[in-house]
């Protein structure tokens, strides 16, 4: 595989998002969040995902 792929913990991801941990492992038990990758018990957010639930989530006004 040519194409490194970066991977977060979800320390890493709260502080790229500024959200606390607590919300990610909320989200991540109610599926609003970003998707994740679980190897074992161990989580990580890939940054392709990352960016895009930021893309997801940026609205143009309120009412969106």
């Amino acid at each position: 595989m040519s194409e490194e792929i970066a991977l977060y913990t979800p320390e890493e991801a709260g502080k790229l998002l500024k959200m606390a941990t607590q919300t990610l492992a909320k989200w991540r038990m109610t599926g609003e969040g970003p998707k994740f990758l679980k190897f074992g018990n161990r989580i990580r957010y890939s940054g392709k995902d990352l960016l895009s639930f930021i893309n997801d989530n940026t609205k143009k006004h309120t009412g969106q």
